[in-house]
């Protein structure tokens, strides 16, 4: 019995793998459950055992790595010092959210997966009941930028700063989408290139700042 176990759990992770590299290489409409299930290397009745459907599944792949990523979001937003003056401090909050998705696509083939599954997720897909699960996951730590933000910039309008971090983080998640769709994955100059990181902030933070003349 407890070996039956291990090997139904070995089997749901071998499951996740598979499905987030399927997933994120040809959307949700592109990957089946049998093409998982194959990539996995496991019976096809193991995917609607652990998971029901192919909804739960992706699901489940969008919030495994979630916990992670928005831990490293604060992790790198609480690191920024205090007592910045109102540009400075803008800078540092955009890079502060735009560094843990570039280290992430410079890490290993599974989160640049994962990156390009939530990218895509956000852009694309926007599925009721399996996408907004994630989205409500990262909500917290979304706002966290944002008020700081806000501190930042006492001048300008909440919900005109609001409407900014939107499109902000809409245009990261688009430049991500591009690049792990356009380069090799063997790439490694893109994945550790800083001037990635550099001009997405640059361009934000005087978008940014001009709200607060």
């Amino acid at each position: 019995m407890v070996r039956s176990q291990k090997l139904s759990s070995g089997g749901k992770d071998k499951i996740l793998d598979a499905a987030e590299q399927l997933f994120a290489a040809a959307g949700y409409h592109g990957a089946s459950l049998r093409d998982i299930t194959r990539a996995a290397g496991v019976e096809l009745g193991l995917a609607p055992y652990h998971f029901g459907n192919k909804d739960e599944l992706y699901r489940q792949v969008l919030l495994r790595r979630a916990p992670a990523m928005t831990s490293d979001l604060l992790a790198a937003l609480n690191a920024i010092p205090q007592g910045l003056p109102g540009g400075e401090a803008v800078r540092a909050i955009l890079k502060a959210y735009v560094a843990p998705h570039v280290d992430k696509l410079a890490s290993d083939e599974g989160w640049r997966s994962y990156i390009r599954l939530a990218a895509s997720a956000a852009l694309l897909l926007k599925k009721v009941g399996v996408t907004d699960a994630a989205a409500e996951l990262y909500g917290p730590a979304i706002e966290c930028f944002k008020t700081e933000l806000c501190r930042a910039l006492p001048a300008a309008c909440p919900l005109v700063i609001n409407q900014y971090f939107h499109i902000f983080q809409t245009s990261l998640l688009g430049v991500a989408l591009d690049l792990t769709e356009t380069r090799s994955t063997s790439d490694e100059r893109l994945w550790g290139d800083a001037d990635l990181m550099t001009t997405v902030t640059d361009i934000f933070s005087a978008g940014f700042l001009a709200l607060g003349n």
